[in-house]
């Protein structure tokens, strides 16, 4: 049995002045973005999506794929037989993967790497922001040339993981005080903060008033908290709809900063091989039995609801 590490994260993505939510443009822009022959390059790797496709699991109707890394590994010394360093000058192909699953029915999604080196969250993010990117490039300069009016939409991506309670206070264990508490507010895909807790629903309140402004973004900061019980309870009650930052000072006196993606919730799953591709089945059940995964908002039940007879038409067409 092999041990593997589940990220779970919320995939944020709306579109135009309006913010309409994933699913408005699921079927021209998103999917089809990811399914684009292209690659994006960073230093000395290559990017790029594969498996591409829309499943059905217990949880609804999921989007689903593998993003690649294609790079060289540098092998400049070894140890040979009798114990002693040799240096040598060898390069060796690799093409470690990382399997993903998004829900529809609520945007949240895990990300699994396959081994060490593997792509991870923010990789991903930017890989998929740049295939947007490109795809609203020649889609639009295509429609332009044939002179027809129809354009897509400007778009707001953003992959946050959501916080782990558990993780948020191991962090913190290591730090000799919290300096500063930064949230970063973005369009929701329909996503509801549980107003129940007060002070989420301020939160919430400073989050909508960033719409009033016809604002993208915006953001409010929380000098030197002291209830580091209170913060840990407020990363986790924001869910990843909030990009949140600590700066700290460390117990040594040293500065750093604890981010979403650090503090994100990791499940450990046993698969039977070494092959996360092989084992989708029984990580998408694993996933299915979180909270995290299964909380859908009124907002996303009736906007998933809405596009459910075009989600079984790209269904039946994987089939």
């Amino acid at each position: 049995m092999e041990l593997v590490k589940m990220d779970i994260a919320n995939f944020n993505l709306t579109f135009g002045k309006e913010q309409m939510p994933m699913l408005n443009h699921f079927e021209d822009f998103l999917l089809p973005a990811l399914k684009m022959d292209y690659v994006r390059e960073k230093q000395d790797n290559s990017f790029s999506f594969n498996s591409i496709k829309v499943i059905d699991t217990d949880n609804g109707f999921a989007l689903t794929g593998i993003i690649i890394k294609d790079t060289r590994l540098e092998v400049r010394s070894i140890i040979d037989k009798e114990g002693n360093l040799v240096e040598t000058d060898r390069e060796h192909p690799s093409a470690p993967y990382s399997f993903f699953c998004v829900f529809l029915k609520n945007h949240r999604m895990i990300f699994v790497p396959n081994q060490k080196g593997s792509p991870n969250l923010v990789s991903f993010s930017a890989t998929v922001n740049l295939f947007l990117y490109e795809y609203r490039r020649r889609y639009n300069l295509s429609r332009e040339k044939d002179g027809k009016p129809t354009r897509l939409p400007i778009y707001q991506l953003n992959i946050v993981g959501i916080p782990s309670k558990r993780n948020i206070k191991a962090a913190i264990q290591k730090v000799d005080k919290v300096n500063k508490m930064k949230l970063r507010f973005y369009p929701l895909n329909g996503e509801d903060l549980d107003l129940a807790n007060v002070a989420l629903s301020k939160i919430r309140e400073l989050s909508v008033t960033r719409n009033y402004v016809d604002s993208n973004t915006g953001g409010v900061t929380f000098n030197s908290p002291k209830d580091l019980d209170n913060v840990a309870n407020l990363m986790e009650g924001l869910g990843g709809t909030v990009d949140s930052t600590l700066f700290v000072t460390l117990k040594d006196g040293g500065k750093g900063q604890i981010k979403n993606q650090q503090i994100s919730e990791k499940i450990q799953v046993q698969i039977p091989t070494k092959h996360v591709i092989d084992e989708v089945a029984p990580l998408i059940e694993k996933a299915g039995k979180l909270e995290t995964i299964t909380t859908v908002s009124s907002e996303n039940q009736k906007n998933y609801k809405k596009f459910l007879p075009k989600i079984r038409e790209i269904f039946s067409s994987f089939l």
